[in-house]
């Protein structure tokens, strides 16, 4: 009777799962070296207040790291993977990107070190033998894209096109690099269609993660000024929030990770926004519409049954589920979800089932 009863009532739940890929835990090591490298500073860029770490002599951040690496090795610390940021990796003056992957391959051999990323300009990848710095101990390499549109690129500064952005992509595979890629949403000259372009770009290269991070208005930088003088307007937070969500959710059935949306929240960063669509909690804004996107798809799915819908959700999203100080309930209150009957459990899954039987609650637990 037990097991006819759950066959009827599995015909009456529809159980569906969270598309982001998994990711192994790795503790990263950044080491920030803002500017560094960087033969030309781009309109919007101000890595000085972006990393918190102002501006220092790679002499003088290659012993902090050395003797950080010394201090943890003697600590114990478990293993981490340097990643170096804020500059154009590749093409550091006087051999020291050498020096730096020298002393990560140091402490590789004893284990402290599990691996090395690094950020270059996709022109400077161009003029570096990639699979030299592969067998140097590079393992993956994020180009700073910003986007694949000729205007877009134009407009920011950068000084190279779609073909050098789009080879460099293909070099770093070629050398046996993982590849990461960053893009700017709301750029100067870009549209929603330029955007949707460089997501269709993005997955037909199929990197192994990506970041996204929203164009800010940054004082000292050239931007600020065509921003004060009305020739910028940059996106705002609520279409920010909208066109993140569905690329998440896009990005993710690729199996393509979303690592990093907008830029942490450093004071002197925060003290430096002229402009922009910011929020220090817009990681858990973007996720959060996402996951509630994909529950009010998944409630137009389905119609079985009669009574009041309920929403079981893996424990893990209880921090998303209602989004920042629970901005999402009335979304929620739209789908027929009130919060009662919107609950946690232990399972890897969600299910959406309708009903007032709380024995029939129990047996969807048991079976889904």
């Amino acid at each position: 009777m037990i097991r006819a009863n759950s066959h009827m009532m599995m015909d009456q739940c529809r159980v569906f799962s969270h598309p982001e890929p998994k990711s192994a835990s790795v503790c990263l090591k950044p080491v920030f070296l803002p500017f560094a490298g960087c033969g030309r500073r781009c309109f919007f860029c101000a890595q000085h207040l972006q990393t918190g770490c102002g501006t220092k002599p790679l002499a003088a951040i290659y012993r902090e790291l050395e003797s950080w690496l010394i201090r943890a090795e003697e600590s114990g610390h478990q293993p981490v993977e340097l990643g170096f940021y804020a500059g154009t990796f590749t093409s550091l003056p006087d051999d020291w990107t050498d020096k730096f992957l020298n002393l990560a391959t140091k402490f590789r051999r004893n284990g402290l070190v599990c691996g090395v990323r690094a950020s270059t300009r996709p022109d400077a990848a161009l003029l570096t033998d990639l699979s030299s710095l592969a067998a140097k101990g590079l393992d993956l390499l994020e180009l700073g894209i910003q986007s694949f549109n000729e205007s877009v690129l134009n407009a920011l500064g950068r000084g190279y096109g779609l073909e050098q952005a789009e080879l460099a992509c293909q070099a770093a595979v070629d050398a046996g690099l993982g590849l990461g890629l960053h893009l700017m949403p709301g750029s100067p000259a870009m549209d929603m269609n330029i955007f949707e372009q460089d997501l269709m770009t993005v997955m037909r290269i199929k990197p192994r993660f990506i970041r996204l991070h929203p164009c800010l208005v940054l004082s000292g930088t050239s931007l600020e000024q065509d921003f004060l003088n009305g020739r910028f307007k940059p996106w705002d937070l609520s279409c920010i929030v909208r066109i993140l969500s569905s690329a998440l959710l896009r990005l993710w059935k690729k199996e393509i990770k979303v690592v990093r949306m907008g830029l942490a929240a450093e004071p002197d960063l925060q003290l430096n926004i002229v402009a922009g669509p910011w929020h220090p909690c817009l990681g858990l804004l973007v996720r959060s519409q996402a996951l509630h996107d994909l529950v009010r798809l998944e409630v137009e799915r389905f119609s079985q049954g009669e009574g009041p819908l309920h929403l079981r959700y893996p424990r893990r999203f209880c921090g998303e589920i209602w989004g920042h100080r629970g901005c999402l309930r009335p979304a929620y209150e739209k789908l027929a979800l009130s919060q009662e009957r919107v609950k946690p459990w232990n399972k890897d899954d969600f299910c959406l089932w309708r009903g007032d039987d709380a024995f029939a609650i129990e047996e969807i637990q048991a079976n889904c």
